[in-house]
């Protein structure tokens, strides 16, 4: 043991509480006394298991065993173990040495010894970790992996550069022809309606309510139960039913059951009672399904909306066949009320519901929605975890980038390393800059305005980032515009001066919230204890929304929502 006096010998037992090992340290000379509990972050020592060696020069932040902060932050008092109050002897020392799992150990040779030091030639940097914290060695790493590919993509990018001068930026030119992709539909509001709920939507909801109301019957044990009248759906006693369903938007009731009853002249709907019997509604909407359930024995999907997912991806990928949308796209996102249990259930303070189901919506500025991904939480495979804001952009604009779009978003989105990254991908970004995101020039941060004055400061790439002064300060960033002013009309005849990008983001930011504006009218959710329903009839309702939007634009003629809503619904009506 003639090294001892070099190294401090760390005891085998430690415990993981926050990201830290809390270490039972000994000092390097006998009689081998417990001095105190170390603190060492986990990715500047390797750790086998069993024994750990750390150089002496390593500084370790001493704190009394009594004082071990917990698992909740706070400091509470706890028992030392007899173990690490007796002094140990040479031979016990030797003895927990040789019961390390380490190879080749030899305790006077120090190269077997695996230590990162102060005196290391070896760069001994916290990023030099995995995610985890753990140190990986070299020799460890897969052949063809480079042990800087670990390392986050922010580390190995090229830093963004803040210049004094407004440089040239490179026009975009917007390569695509928006508009509808199919012929024209007609002059009836019904024939855009067919264009989302085609033959495919039809077959789709029959098929798995079939399937699905075969598996109740099944499973019932009550031979009176109103699921044993169940008969097999049909197309035209489902256009019924939704019909039915788009007109309980419209007239509004208490409860279901309320649109067959018959009370004098307080409930008197003759259209419900002459179309479907009220327990055959019932039992439709009961057995309302999308996708197929595990079987027994089967393991549960991993995708969390396994019971949703087809009628999604139906109303996207019919979006993508029909339409291709105009070069300004916004994003943003928005609740659906849910206040039952779920695991992805959200809550977001600003919002009309606070508590529900968030749906991130790409859309066009007059509300015609182009793409949908609800939020299933930070365990979600596609956007979930770190960096959740960026995926979702990724996410929804995929199939638009280099194309010459220009994106709209608020500072829950931007940054300017995303603006730099979607301008290499030909898609310009616009929107307000929240003041604590990496990156932002600390020039126009600190910069004290009047109102009406503003500051702007570029990057090499010609992202500009502006700080405006109204009624307070609003911090903008925008790789399409620059910090330009010009006069806008106000009410009463009067002129104002705005920056530009301001003027454009007022403009065509709104899409996701026309949207449910237009959708708060005649809302077709009601309560239910089956969350994946309330998100089909959202679905359904976005279907007529969109189709509502594309018969103004292209049918040559103007109708409200409330004499579309009417006419769809008299058509899927009397189809029967």
């Amino acid at each position: 043991m003639r090294n001892a006096c070099k190294y401090s010998v760390v005891c085998m037992s430690w415990r993981r509480t926050e990201g830290q090992l809390f270490l039972r340290s000994f000092c390097e000379s006998p009689p081998w006394h417990s001095l105190s509990c170390g603190r060492l972050s986990i990715a500047s020592v390797h750790v086998p298991s069993g024994v750990v060696y750390i150089p002496r020069s390593s500084a370790l932040s001493r704190m009394s065993d009594e004082q071990i902060p917990s698992t909740s932050g706070t400091q509470k008092k706890r028992k030392i173990d007899d173990f690490s109050r007796k002094p140990l002897t040479e031979d016990q020392l030797l003895r927990h040495l040789l019961e390390s799992d380490e190879e080749n150990f030899d305790s006077t040779d120090d190269e077997s010894w695996n230590i990162r030091g102060e005196d290391d030639e070896t760069d001994s940097s916290e990023d030099s970790g995995d995610e985890a914290g753990w140190e990986t060695p070299a020799e460890n790493l897969p052949a063809e992996e480079d042990p800087e590919s670990a390392l986050p993509a922010s580390a190995t990018r090229t830093p963004i550069t803040y210049v004094g001068h407004i440089p040239d930026r490179r026009e975009i030119p917007f390569t695509k022809n928006p508009g509808l992709k199919v012929g024209n539909p007609g002059s009836d509001p019904f024939d855009y309606f067919c264009l989302l709920a085609n033959d495919d939507f039809f077959d789709l909801v029959i098929q798995e309510t079939n399937f699905y109301a075969n598996e109740l019957l099944k499973k019932n044990r009550y031979p009176r139960a109103r699921i044993t009248e169940y008969r097999n759906l049909t197309r035209g006693e489902f256009e019924t039913f939704l019909g039915l369903i788009y007109l309980m938007g419209i007239v509004r009731l208490p409860s279901i059951p309320d649109y067959w009853k018959r009370l004098e002249y307080i409930f008197d709907f003759p259209c419900f009672r002459s179309t479907i019997s009220r327990d055959r509604f019932q039992i439709i909407l009961r057995c309302m399904h999308f996708g197929r359930n595990p079987g027994v024995g089967d393991p549960l999907p991993s995708d969390p909306l396994y019971k949703i997912r087809p009628l999604l991806n139906l109303f996207t990928e019919r979006m993508k066949e029909i339409y291709y949308p105009g070069k300004e796209l916004c994003l943003d996102e928005s609740m659906l009320l849910w206040r039952g249990r779920l695991s992805f259930r959200q809550y977001i303070q600003n919002k009309r519901h606070q508590h529900g189901i968030k749906l991130y919506m790409l859309s066009e500025p007059n509300g015609l929605i182009q793409d949908i991904i609800v939020y299933t939480g930070a365990k979600d495979p596609d956007v979930g975890g770190r960096g959740h804001s960026n995926k979702v952009v990724r996410k929804l604009m995929d199939r638009f980038f280099f194309s010459g779009h220009s994106l709209y978003m608020n500072n829950y989105y931007n940054s300017v390393e995303l603006s730099c990254d979607l301008l290499k991908k030909d898609t310009y970004t616009t929107g307000t800059l929240r003041s604590n995101r990496k990156y932002n020039p600390p020039q126009v941060l600190r910069k004290k305005l009047k109102r009406g004055e503003s500051m702007q400061q570029y990057t090499s790439d010609g992202i500009c980032v502006l700080k405006w002064n109204d009624k307070r300060d609003v911090l903008m960033v925008s790789s399409e515009f620059n910090g330009d002013l010009q006069e806008v009309n106000l009410r009463g005849e009067k002129t104002a001066s705005r920056p530009k990008m301001v003027v454009k983001y007022n403009t065509y930011m709104g899409g996701v919230d026309r949207a449910d504006q237009l959708m708060a009218y005649y809302p077709l959710e009601r309560k239910s204890l089956r969350w994946y329903l309330k998100v089909a009839l959202h679905v359904f309702h976005l279907m007529q929304i969109n189709s509502y939007i594309l018969y103004n634009i292209y049918s040559g003629k103007r109708m409200t929502l409330k004499d579309f809503r009417i006419s769809v619904i008299r058509s899927l009506i009397k189809k029967k």
